[in-house]
């Protein structure tokens, strides 16, 4: 099963607003559905069942440890030469710490995880026709504060690529 390990977020209404404005800059862009929100700590790409019972063990040890903040802050371009992703930068030491320590322990278990700093994807684009509106737009917004949130669970996500989107089915 294709699978990664994620923090839900709860979507404000500053992160709706955002999401409406992008909407409006582009209406091709693909935005990612309210309900499907998520910070990805670990992509695992596909994993065996023995390997997702490795990972429930472990994140429910790391689950039993982990309550801090996490503040939404900046929009940003992940690849802005080419634009593909507009995401909010998400500023928690603590989390960062938990994800680096994640990856490690995953590791230490020869479980392949691909990681980056946590960001909350928004919308991917499919075309470039409106590239110098939409860096305009993540330009003016890179400061801004979108709120805070509890992270209180890290969750192991099962991911069905469909040809409307993926699908995630949380596995803890």
């Amino acid at each position: 099963m294709r699978a990664f390990i994620a923090v839900d977020v709860p979507v404000n209404n500053e992160i709706k607003s955002v999401i409406e404005n992008l909407r409006n800059i582009d209406t091709s862009l693909k935005l990612v559905a309210e309900g499907s929100l998520h910070i990805t700590l670990a992509f695992l790409g596909e994993i065996s069942e023995s390997q997702k019972d490795e990972i429930l063990q472990l994140l429910n040890e790391i689950n039993h440890n982990t309550l801090f903040q996490a503040e939404m802050k900046g929009l940003e371009a992940i690849s802005p030469q080419f634009l593909r992703v507009i995401s909010v930068a998400i500023n928690s030491e603590e989390l960062e710490k938990t994800r680096t320590e994640l990856v490690e322990k995953l590791n230490n278990l020869k479980i392949k995880a691909d990681s980056h700093p946590a960001h909350l994807t928004l919308a991917r684009t499919r075309t470039q026709l409106k590239k110098k509106e939409l860096l305009q737009y993540i330009n003016d917004n890179r400061n801004k504060s979108f709120g805070t949130f509890q992270i209180s669970k890290l969750s192991l996500k099962k991911s069905t690529l469909t040809p409307k989107g993926a699908i995630y089915k949380d596995l803890n």
